[in-house]
């Protein structure tokens, strides 16, 4: 061992002093797991067996007749040369051979080779000039790759494959019968170096034994050249008798000059966009996904002319992944990618290691803020046109005109775009951190939370607001008690945000939160130090948490956990900065509005607003000028709310809000409004007395100078005085109006005013219906151009019209039907719908849009213009909208089922049962939906052993569930009796707890049923649970016509029962009116 230990030491002091040439062998991939010539017979088997006409051929060449091609060839070896000649005739033959390998290569090369990695390195640093390697496999190539990120001839060609790649198996190879071939080229550049100066050869797991690569390629190097083998048979003077997985790592470790202080970045792993959302820090593994900031071209630009660029910003701006973005640009041009991974103790060993680099290589020097002052100049000294510097930072540290800003305001924009961009990918993302975004019909849409966190502050704010990151605000919390007790400077910083507006607070201000906990400014210091390493608050010397809802989230958590004390602390705290004349009232209606429910702060154990808060506050209110006015109304309504009788403290003020009423503008009215809600609902008789100090007079003078952005304020407004003003005051405030005024306020709105137009329009026809329907007439030009630019949104912003002024309440809210004007203005709205816009919209529609289509066009619109519904459902791309459902039809969700509804044009409920029957065997769970509108597909899915749920779509649609059942007993009765049988526990559950909502169509299931299968109904009714019934059954009978009629209904099946059922029947009987009894 000593001898090869020596032998060793005298090879690397060889190569050392003249550089090598190496030919590798298939002896170096076999430890990897890549065959030898000995084990590609199974690849051979398996392009016979893909080619058996060439099999029959080879049978008849070597006089076997075998039915399979490994009983055919075997491990003989005059038997594989012959198939591998005759593979060499037949062109398919060869590409399915050599892509097999090719597939085994791929799997292999997925391995660490520590082997090939050194081959590698001391390529990489020029110790090995040339390879000449005679295997097809990639593993040197990967491993090249791997360690540095580029391709191993990317920068000069140092990798010869004569005899075929893996990476390309359409080329034509040398197989393994074949003689050995080294193109000319190869023998010529190698003979050039022969002139220039001796090398060095080192075979490496080769046995030699082709004589046409002996003779041309390493005869004519050895008569001239050192020549070094490595591998166990290796038997020379100067030979390594060792496997090249021992000797070639002990090589490449003596002889490579690593570049000390800085890492290679391949960016071979790269992450999807969720690292990002996450928050997590960004790394060169994001370039990819992440969207690239403007000043990525900038950067690449000036890096190309200047050899270095500064990138400077703040936190969280996106400086580094922009950094690492232009660098993987230039990685994938053949560049290699250094990273400065050292700090200022190891800058003279970064910049000597910078000055040693050989190849074209970008260095990037990330938070370049913790190296001394003289370490960057020095470093960019070096730069040329073969190495490239990039430098970030979050400060000013080297004088550079042409430093690059990023900007946060332009970074978030860039992100906001590019997420509605790929908002498909963005969706599932953030609904994994926050479910309250998604496609149903009450998720707040990604692209409202996009929208909103465009409004951030930084790229990190950004993700934070988009991923809902308030949310884990509870579990901070929980971590920064146990440190330090920063949950109480978190806590303040909270509230004081509130106060604020969601504005920042000074560092001085923090001077309160330790005078309050008595505390130092030590422990203030540290835990503001813990908080911004926690992404806790925003960067910058002014103070605020990432979001007002995490602050939210803060204050009421904290008061479920604090300790008395700790609640005492902070209320007073509290008080202090709510009695501050420099905390804005509208601060205050926040804060109180915030902590309302919050149950430990609604007892008497802890008081928030004590009499002389509160007497300052609404007293402070009270002498406010009209700018401010609308503020106090907010902080009183707040205040009301803060103790049981605090709307009687608000009474007793009447005559000033009188007088502030009577002034009321644009700004103010909403919150007056409130203001009168509460007393009404406090007391009628003070919220008539309120509105009878009101001047009509003053009161229609002040809505005369209404603007567009005050309608729905004065809407509201007008709506809460009407529910407590008589009719002497109505008719007085009806005749001051001026008409004019209105009809031009009206005239005034654009598309984007439709909401608060209907609220006026609506609110003043409880005084004068006739000129609400002028003003109708005025605003209709607005109201038909928003439908065409955007009808859904716009008939939805249409609600109280229609509702209230036209007549078109929904069906269980309708009282009574339209009358004929109201039925022609709705059908006048009708017709100015544009149909070919709504059937694109509903055919390239969400989940979350079906619910509203639901009530805009199947109720709604049916009702008003059922010919032009058909005209929108006939256009529909239907194909279209069928992609839009894919992945909801195993349990159809609530608004696919409504969708169906809405397809639902005819009795034949085409076209939604042509939607559903493209899906028929991916239905798992029906419902009383699918099973009307195609009850053959449904029955065949109980066939197959899926199931009906009854009670699947509204709960106890009785009169639905009585259609469904009849429809599946005509198709089959095996069918109709499972689904009774799989429903029959919720069926009798629900009438043993008989609701009020029941007693409306019961009735109609239960005569369906004694129809259609009455031993079924007596088997139903023999099962209630007698003392749920009888419980609430009688509350049944306490109430309307209806519910005691349904008592009586089921009291007379019930009587047919025997036992306790016919016991609670017969003595339930007693009680029901005569006229509500069921007759023999």
């Amino acid at each position: 061992m000593f001898q090869v230990d020596s032998i060793i030491q005298k090879v690397i002091s060889e190569i050392r002093s003249s550089n090598a040439i190496a030919i590798i062998g298939a002896g170096v991939s076999f430890g990897t797991g890549m065959p030898l010539t000995g084990q590609l017979p199974p690849l051979l088997w398996m392009t016979y067996d893909e080619h058996p006409d060439l099999k029959k051929e080879l049978a008849g060449l070597i006089g076997v007749n075998s039915t399979t091609s490994k009983s055919l060839i075997g491990d003989d070896w005059n038997h594989i040369s012959k198939a591998f000649e005759l593979i060499t005739t037949n062109n398919s033959a060869r590409k399915t051979f050599q892509a097999a390998f090719s597939l085994l290569d791929a799997e292999r090369s997925l391995r660490r080779s520590y082997t090939h990695e050194a081959i590698a390195r001391l390529a990489h640093n020029g110790i090995i000039e040339k390879i000449v390697s005679l295997n097809w496999d990639t593993l040197i190539e990967k491993s090249w790759k791997r360690l540095y990120g580029t391709d191993i001839n990317d920068h000069k060609m140092v990798l010869h494959k004569p005899h075929g790649d893996a990476l390309i198996p359409d080329q034509t190879w040398i197989l393994p019968h074949e003689p050995g071939y080294i193109p000319i080229e190869i023998l010529e550049f190698l003979q050039d170096m022969c002139k220039e100066r001796p090398r060095t050869l080192i075979i490496i797991g080769y046995s030699e034994k082709d004589d046409i690569v002996v003779k041309n390629l390493i005869a004519p190097l050895q008569e001239r050249w050192r020549v070094i083998r490595i591998g166990p048979e290796a038997t020379g003077k100067n030979d390594i008798p060792l496997p090249a997985e021992q000797v070639l790592p002990l090589l490449a470790d003596s002889l490579c000059i690593e570049t000390t202080g800085w890492r290679h970045l391949t960016f071979s792993s790269q992450r999807d966009i969720a690292s990002a959302i996450a928050g997590h820090r960004l790394s060169p593994s994001d370039v990819v996904s992440c969207p690239r900031l403007p000043q990525v071209k900038i950067a690449s630009r000036n890096l190309e002319i200047s050899n270095f660029v500064d990138i400077s910003g703040m936190p969280g701006c996106g400086k580094s992944i922009t950094a690492y973005q232009v660098a993987y640009d230039y990685l994938q041009s053949g560049w290699e990618v250094l990273l400065a991974e050292g700090d200022k103790e190891s800058e003279e060993l970064l910049l000597k290691s910078a000055s040693n680099l050989m190849l074209k290589t970008v260095l990037v020097v990330d938070d370049a803020q913790i190296y001394s002052n003289s370490f960057l100049p020095r470093l960019i000294a070096l730069s040329s046109t073969f190495l490239k510097i990039i430098i970030t930072s979050t400060k000013q540290i080297y004088d550079n005109p042409e430093k690059i800003l990023i900007s946060n305001s332009a970074a978030v924009q860039t992100l906001r775009n590019s997420y509605l961009e790929r908002r498909d990918e963005v969706l599932p993302i953030v609904r994994s951190f926050d479910d309250l975004i998604g496609e149903r019909y009450l998720d707040i849409p990604i692209e409202r939370r996009i929208e909103e966190a465009g409004k951030a502050e930084s790229p990190w704010h950004f993700n934070f607001i988009l991923r809902g990151g308030w949310q884990k605000a509870n579990d901070e919390l929980m971590v920064l008690r146990d440190l330090n007790g920063a949950d109480l400077l978190l806590v303040s910083i909270s509230i004081k945000q509130f106060l604020n507006l969601d504005a920042p607070m000074s560092l001085e201000g923090l001077d309160l939160v330790v005078k309050y906990y008595k505390k130092d400014n030590d422990w203030l210091q540290s835990n503001l130090d813990i908080l911004r390493k926690r992404n806790l608050l925003l960067s910058g010397n002014h103070i605020r948490t990432p979001h007002i809802r995490f602050a939210s989230v803060v204050i009421n958590r904290f008061f479920e956990y604090a300790s008395d004390t700790e609640i005492d602390l902070t209320i007073s705290f509290m008080q202090q900065l709510m009695l501050s004349v420099e905390t804005p009232l509208q601060g205050i209606s926040w804060l109180l509005n915030e902590i309302r429910f919050i149950d430990k702060l609604r007892y008497d154990k802890y008081t928030v607003i004590s009499d002389s808060v509160w007497n300052s506050i609404i007293e402070r209110c009270w002498v406010t000028d009209m700018m401010e006015r609308r503020n106090a109304a907010f902080v009183l309504n707040a205040l009301a709310r803060t103790r049981v009788n605090g709307n009687e403290k608000l009474i007793e003020h009447l005559p000033i809000l009188a007088q502030w009423i009577e002034k009321a503008n644009d700004k103010s009215a909403y919150a007056l409004a409130n203001l009168v809600n509460d007393i009404y609902n406090h007391s009628y008789e003070a919220a008539e007395k309120l509105v009878s100090l009101i001047s009509p007079m003053n009161l229609a003078s002040r809505l005369n100078e209404a603007r567009v952005e005050g309608a729905y304020s004065w809407g509201h407004l007008l709506g809460r005085i009407r529910l407590c003003a008589n009719d002497q005051w109505c008719e007085q405030f009806k005749t001051s109006i001026n008409q004019e005024c209105l009809k031009t306020l009206i005239t005034n709105m654009s598309g984007e005013d439709i909401e608060g137009m209907s609220k006026l329009i609506t609110e003043v026809a409880s005084y004068d219906h006739e000129f609400a329907f002028q003003l109708l007439d005025n605003g209709f030009p607005i109201i038909s151009n928003a439908l065409n630019n955007r009808p859904l949104d716009t008939w939805r912003e249409l609600q109280d019209i229609n509702w209230r002024l036209l007549g078109h309440i929904p069906g269980f809210l309708r009282q009574e039907k339209p009358n004929s004007k109201q039925k022609q203005y709705s059908k006048k709205i009708a017709q100015s719908l544009p149909i070919q816009k709504i059937s694109s919209d509903l055919s390239q529609s969400r989940q979350r849009d079906w619910e509203r289509y639901a009530h805009f066009l199947g109720e709604w619109l049916k009702e008003v213009d059922k010919r032009i519904y058909l005209k929108i459902i006939n256009c529909l791309d239907i194909e279209k909208l069928n992609r839009m459902t894919d992945g909801l039809w195993s349990s159809p969700p609530r608004e696919l089922r409504l969708l169906l509804i809405t397809l639902s044009a005819n009795s034949d409920h085409e076209p939604a049962k042509t939607l559903l029957m493209k899906h028929e065997s991916e239905i798992n769970v029906a419902d009383p939906i699918l099973v009307t509108i195609c009850p053959e597909a449904i029955a065949g899915l109980v066939i197959r052993g899926g199931n009906v749920n009854l009670f699947g779509h509204n709960g106890h649609n009785w009169g639905l569930i009585a259609m469904v059942i009849m429809n599946l007993k005509k198709i089959s009765e095996s069918v109709y009796r499972k689904v009774m049988e799989d429903n029959s526990i919720q069926i009798i559950s629900a009438i043993s707890k008989l609701q009020s909502i029941d007693c409306d169509d019961l009735i109609i299931f239960l005569n369906t049923l004694e129809k259609e299968d009455f031993p079924v109904l007596i088997d139903l009714m023999s099962n209630i649970n007698v003392d749920e019934a009888e419980y609430h059954w009688s509350l049944r009978l306490s109430e309307k016509a209806p519910s005691k009629r349904t008592v009586a209904a089921l009291v007379s099946y019930a009587s047919m029962c025997p036992d306790k059922v016919g016991e609670l029947a017969r003595k339930l009987e007693k009680r029901i009116p005569n006229k509500f009894k069921v007759r023999d």
